[in-house]
C-alpha cells in the first residue's frame, strides 16, 4: 500500500523516476554481453570461451612451491 501511495505522490509532484528494468531477460543479456568472466559453463563452453577470449589470468595455474611434508612424516621420518 505504501508503494502505491508513494507512486501517487511522485506523480502529483512531477517527480517521475525512470523505472529500471529488473527482468530476468535483462539480467541474462547483461551477463551475456558484459566483460565479466562467466562462472558456470560446461567443459565444451569453456573451450569455446577460451578460444574466443583467451584464458584469463585467474584460470591459469600458478607456480606454487612443493608442499612441505606433514609434521607426522617428518617426526617418523617416513618416505
Amino acid at each position: 500500500m505504501a508503494h502505491r501511495q508513494q507512486k501517487l505522490i511522485d506523480e502529483l509532484l512531477g517527480e517521475a523516476e525512470a523505472e529500471n528494468d529488473h527482468s530476468l531477460q535483462k539480467q541474462a543479456l547483461d551477463r551475456a554481453t558484459g566483460d565479466k568472466i562467466p562462472t558456470t559453463l560446461t567443459p565444451w563452453e569453456w573451450q569455446e570461451y577460451y578460444a574466443a577470449h583467451g584464458v584469463p589470468e585467474s584460470h591459469k595455474p600458478s607456480a606454487r612451491p612443493a608442499p612441505a611434508k606433514p609434521w607426522w612424516r617428518r617426526l617418523l621420518s617416513l618416505d
